[in-house]
């Protein structure tokens, strides 16, 4: 897992980096904007289970189960160049299953720092962050598990559009996919994201 993690990382900053040279090169003439990144994403994230709660699932009735996922993603960063930044990221994600009567309901959240490859204002951006990650499921069933903390690394995909100007300051609108691998004591969790997301640059 962990060389795959690796290779899937070489190869999105690598990418990044031919996609948005052109753009780069273009937006080092126009007036320069913030150093400071912040963007808020919203979307849904779907999580693969590999400990107990995935066989606590799986003991439930398929015929009546049902998903409802949802995600949100915090990031601050600040730019250490025209194309490279520092990144902190809050990743809070709500898994609620239900099987009439019986319901579970899975928090996670990720607290991340890392760093992000991106175009001066416009097109792809790329990024990988590492950090910490904590599980809390809520259930009305007899499941015995509790609260489980652990770490977690992230792979980000995302694109940014023009800017929408508003002001003094200008709105950044995008769409986001991240990959999110947590190893917690009792297993791993493996996150799936994609957000549609707001930034200020």
């Amino acid at each position: 897992m962990q060389k795959f993690i690796l290779t899937l990382a070489l190869i999105l900053l690598c990418f990044g980096s031919v996609y948005s040279q052109e753009t780069a090169k273009t937006d080092r003439n126009q007036p320069n904007s913030s150093k400071y990144i912040y963007q808020l994403s919203l979307g849904s994230a779907y999580s693969i289970y590999f400990f107990d709660i995935q066989n606590l699932l799986d003991s439930m009735d398929e015929s009546s189960l049902s998903r409802i996922p949802f995600s949100i993603n915090f990031l601050f960063g600040k730019k250490m160049s025209e194309t490279i930044a520092w990144t902190v990221a809050l990743t809070t994600g709500l898994d609620i299953f239900s099987a009439s009567p019986d319901s579970l309901q899975i928090y996670t959240i990720n607290l991340t720092g890392g760093f992000q490859y991106i175009p001066f204002k416009t097109g792809l951006t790329t990024g990988i962050n590492a950090g910490f990650s904590i599980l809390i499921p809520n259930t009305n069933l007899s499941y015995k598990g509790s609260t489980e903390i652990g770490s977690s690394v992230s792979l980000d995909l995302g694109y940014t559009f023009e800017t929408l100007k508003f002001s003094k300051f200008g709105i950044i609108p995008g769409i986001e996919f991240k990959f999110i691998h947590s190893e917690m004591f009792r297993g791993s969790v493996n996150q799936i994201c994609g957000y549609i997301s707001l930034g200020i640059r």
